[in-house]
């Protein structure tokens, strides 16, 4: 399989922690809505386990809090457990023609923090958790479409900068299918 994607990351409010000299501030963050792309690589199996996959994700989303003082810039990698009901299966669609698929795994993140107050930019590394769930309808010769609800969760720590980052997307994209 061969996924390529673009949508809308949804980030839920939450509460920045800046720890200065070792006096942490709490600020409330309303992040921005932003735009999320990527691309996924991986493989279904066939035979019995046509339902089964294994694949590779790599993600880009921001998240901004309003006003543009701080700015996450989220790279995520996930290996992903996949799994498929293939539908309308006939010759030439052993996954089916339509294929509703739910994933999960550990999002390895890099996190570039940039604060406009102090001009810094800042590099950090998370484990997060991304789990997916969509439709692809197989147009044929193994191309389609498909349109996916995925959530990103990490408790993010750059610096000292200090928040969760629990992250709805909706996405929508192209799929290749081999």
């Amino acid at each position: 399989m061969f996924d390529i994607y673009l949508g809308g990351a949804f980030t839920e409010d939450s509460t920045v922690e800046i720890d200065t000299f070792g006096v942490t501030t709490s600020i409330p963050a309303d992040w921005d809505t932003s735009v999320v792309g990527g691309v996924r690589v991986g493989r279904w199996f066939g035979g019995p386990l046509k339902w089964f996959g294994l694949a590779g994700d790599l993600s880009y989303f921001r998240a901004e809090a309003v006003g543009g003082a701080l700015e996450l810039h989220m790279i995520p990698i996930t290996p992903l457990v996949m799994v498929r009901i293939p539908l309308w299966v006939g010759e030439g669609h052993e996954g089916g023609r339509v294929q509703p698929y739910a994933g999960v795994g550990p999002a390895l993140l890099t996190e570039v923090l940039t604060s406009s107050s102090n001009s810094s930019v800042d590099v950090g590394f998370d484990l997060g958790l991304d789990i997916r769930a969509g439709v692809a309808v197989v147009l044929g010769g193994g191309f389609g479409l498909f349109a996916e609800y995925r959530r990103t969760d990490v408790d993010a720590k750059v610096a000292n900068v200090e928040t969760t980052v629990e992250t709805n997307h909706i996405t929508g994209g192209i799929a290749l299918r081999f």
